[in-house]
């Protein structure tokens, strides 16, 4: 059984000792739950999920396997058990046709405030944490964005999302029904993952409330932030490049909302991340249309967001995104002229 990374990361979390996340190797470390770090628990850290490998290992009792089996062992779960924990969250094996019920009932986390609210704000001002996260909202152009949501949030003490940008998912009656935090701090960006997901909840669109009526074309992202910069777009909040499946359920449903418009996935530059190659064949093997980045602007940037940036952009032209459209056979065609 493969498992969404999403997955392997939260139980991680929930069963390593005092987890940390490595960005420059890209792994996690812990303390192993098996041997404890037999007599060095809280001091050494041997267990390692390289996610390169999609592999847990630890230098300490010599334990060596993917996770399915890594999380049975200390969940203590068969491995029906395992399939069951995996379908009743945010990870989806095939289409369903009913939705899991969830229990978290809360639209934010704990004690938001509201970024684009000047007087909390400026209640604030003097907060380092609300300074730095203010400033990469500004530096990356968050706060003129054309298809900007109508907030952004930062908690000071939720458990969870403490000091990270939260970036709110709204449906069509203007809900907030999900959100994801990123990290900003850079300690934060050291010991965990960069994006965290709203626990016990249906992941669903960023900036669906932005979508026109009468749209005619639909730009599905990966992220929630490129999508402040094209307008007609959403965000799926992250797709898993082993699975499949690149939307949830839910996200599913709301797009049939409107059958009409047609879709187009815009991900990262296929010239320079070998995860959004990947993906984007899976998609036009799927009958999908995408965006294929034009050599000039593929090689030079890594996704559209950081485009907006170096170029000083508030909204990305959506006809340079349809000139460089593609389905079918002609997609094929075009995203085999890539080798990353």
């Amino acid at each position: 059984m493969e498992l969404p990374e999403e997955y392997i990361v939260q139980k991680f979390y929930q069963f390593a000792g005092y987890p940390k996340y490595n960005k420059s190797t890209n792994t996690y470390s812990g303390g192993c739950p098996i041997c404890l770090e037999g007599s060095s628990w809280k001091r050494k850290s041997r267990l390692y999920y390289i996610v390169k490998d999609v592999a847990i290992c630890c230098h300490n009792c010599g334990w060596y396997s993917k996770p399915p089996k890594w999380i049975m062992e200390v969940a203590d779960f068969s491995y029906e058990e395992l399939r069951a924990d995996v379908e009743s969250g945010d990870f989806e094996y095939g289409i369903q046709d009913t939705l899991p019920e969830r229990v978290n009932v809360h639209d934010l986390p704990r004690d938001s405030i509201n970024l684009f609210d000047k007087t909390q704000v400026q209640y604030y001002k003097d907060n380092d944490t609300v300074r730095k996260v203010i400033s990469t909202v500004v530096d990356r152009r968050l706060n003129t964005a054309t298809n900007r949501p109508r907030a952004l949030y930062l908690s000071l003490d939720d458990f969870v999302h403490k000091n990270r940008l939260i970036l709110p998912f709204y449906d069509s009656n203007n809900k907030c029904i999900f959100y994801q935090s990123r990290g900003v701090l850079d300690r934060c960006l050291r010991e965990r993952p960069k994006y965290l997901s709203k626990q016990n909840s249906d992941k669903s669109l960023f900036n669906y409330d932005n979508i026109s009526p009468d749209v005619s074309t639909i730009y599905i992202v990966e992220g929630p932030i490129d999508s402040f910069f094209i307008k007609n777009s959403v965000g799926v909040a992250g797709i898993q490049e082993r699975s499949t499946e690149s939307l949830t359920v839910l996200q599913k449903q709301m797009l049939n909302k409107f059958f009409l418009a047609k879709r187009v996935w815009v991900l990262d530059s296929q010239w320079q991340d070998q995860a959004s190659l990947k993906k984007t064949k899976q998609l036009i093997d799927s009958g999908e249309c995408v965006f294929i980045w034009p050599e000039k602007l593929g090689s030079r940037y890594k996704d559209i967001n950081e485009m907006c940036v170096d170029l000083q952009l508030d909204e990305v032209n959506t006809e340079v995104l349809e000139k460089f459209t593609y389905c079918g056979l002609k997609a094929s065609i075009k995203l085999n002229r890539i080798s990353v």
